[in-house]
């Protein structure tokens, strides 16, 4: 059997999160702000290249496990913690694909785009990202009363994303669409990585998270 000399699974699974950082989202949601957002969806773009590399990094690994090419000592990982890494890389590659929709709609809203949807998308942003920095704590550390919180917050906002769906309704706003589309599924695969991590840490012990 070969001896895949891949660099430890797990020490690279959360690097996602950071490749489409925050200042990178709230940037390219301040559309009113044509120099600043063009550039910064071009730039997400790019790191969406990163997060593919990544991905099938993780893929990579975790089909040598399954076909036995690499021992789970060897690899430092159990063949289950592998397949969770890879369900998380599989949420944080679609984020990814995602977020180069946004962008493009962005670059091609210039140089008139709606205000009024631009704001909304801002908000909806700011909103995004604190449950982002907790996926990337709770996917870290495998914290499973962290992922039930943000399943619940999930749950206690699922209206959010609505006014971004009225106005596109309101103005026929066909780029837009797309936009309102993305930030939904947004939420969708992060509570997936919520149920995921959930499922997971009957398997594993937390690392060092506040976990019953």
């Amino acid at each position: 059997r070969a001896n895949l000399k891949h660099p430890p699974l797990g020490r690279d699974a959360e690097e996602p999160l950071g490749g489409l950082d925050r200042a990178r989202l709230v940037g390219v949601a301040d559309l009113d702000v044509a120099p600043v957002a063009e550039v910064l969806a071009q730039d997400v773009g790019e790191r969406d290249f990163d997060v593919d590399k990544l991905y099938f990094l993780i893929l990579r690994q975790n089909h040598s496990l399954l076909l036995e090419q690499i021992s789970e000592e060897a690899m430092g990982l159990s063949m289950e913690t592998a397949r969770y890494y890879a369900h998380i890389a599989t949420q944080l590659e679609r984020i990814g694909d995602h977020s180069v929709k946004i962008c493009q709609v962005v670059i091609e809203s210039r140089p008139s785009p709606n205000i009024r949807f631009a704001r909304l998308l801002q908000n909806a942003v700011k909103k995004l990202l604190p449950m982002l920095d907790d996926a990337a704590e709770f996917t870290r550390t495998v914290d499973k009363k962290r992922a039930h919180r943000i399943l619940n917050t999930i749950l206690k906002t699922a209206g959010d994303v609505r006014p971004l769906y009225d106005e596109v309704i309101r103005n026929g706003l066909t780029g837009a669409a797309i936009v309102a589309d993305s930030i939904d599924r947004f939420r969708g695969y992060i509570a997936n990585m919520a149920e995921a991590t959930i499922d997971h840490s009957f398997l594993e012990p937390p690392k060092g998270a506040e976990s019953a």
